[in-house]
């Protein structure tokens, strides 16, 4: 297959984006309020929320890249197995084999000061699919994947708020009690406080085995993480 047709991540996205913008600019504001634009307006709005996530994805993917010295050329390898996988597949954001690293991007926004028990939920299936991918719940996942107790594994939150890194965290770390007849499942997801840690300076690209097999790294990004993404792809 010709380079020119395979499908580029950050190409359709931010041309999606590009066309509806172009589509509305010079108009009259009344000339815009046509079903079509509302229509238009309704995909772009839909995939707004997978351009953040590909752009923290990219963030981290450069900040993996630096910690292991690639050469531009690894890097670029790197970005572009990226942009080949559509927007919510199934599968890791990030998997590199040599060295095994696992990587899942959740672009959640506070909702009032805290998360909502919804992405609180999300998050924690995230820990426990970065933990041991489950044959029934991360089917496409396991068949790829089976055992993850060799990966250094990091879950990657973006600081839209810009507040400390402790505080956006605290939901995810904080000890969680359950009260008597609390199914499995929610018994699990309230357990995985004990196996997260907050990434604080450098990415651990080493870390002792035994922390390795039951410990996901939380790495927080800043918006400015997510600006340079942005900026690196435009410049293309």
């Amino acid at each position: 297959m010709e380079e020119n047709h395979i499908y580029n991540r950050a190409d359709d996205l931010i041309s999606k984006y590009t066309n509806f913008i172009e589509s509305i600019k010079c108009r009259k504001t009344e000339e815009c309020i046509t079903l079509r634009h509302i229509i238009d307006l309704k995909s772009v709005l839909a995939d707004i929320n997978n351009v953040i996530t590909l752009l923290a994805t990219h963030a981290v993917a450069y900040k993996i890249a630096e910690a292991l010295g690639f050469s531009e050329a690894e890097t670029r390898r790197l970005m572009c197995k990226i942009n080949e996988v559509g927007p919510n597949t199934n599968g890791y954001d990030i998997q590199i084999d040599d060295p095994k690293i696992l990587v899942e991007v959740k672009c959640n926004k506070l909702i009032d000061g805290k998360f909502g028990a919804a992405q609180l939920k999300s998050m924690q299936n995230d820990i426990l699919k970065l933990l041991e991918p489950s044959p029934e719940k991360h089917k496409k996942t396991y068949e790829t994947i089976k055992s993850t107790k060799e990966y250094l594994k990091i879950l990657t939150l973006v600081n839209f708020d810009d507040i400390s890194a402790q505080k956006l965290v605290e939901p995810l770390t904080k000890e969680v009690k359950c009260k008597e007849g609390t199914s499995e499942d929610r018994k699990k997801r309230k357990g995985t406080w004990k196996h997260v840690k907050l990434l604080e300076g450098s990415l651990p690209i080493y870390v002792p085995s035994g922390e390795k097999e039951d410990k996901v790294y939380i790495l927080v990004l800043s918006l400015k993480d997510l600006e340079d993404s942005l900026n690196k792809i435009l410049a293309k």
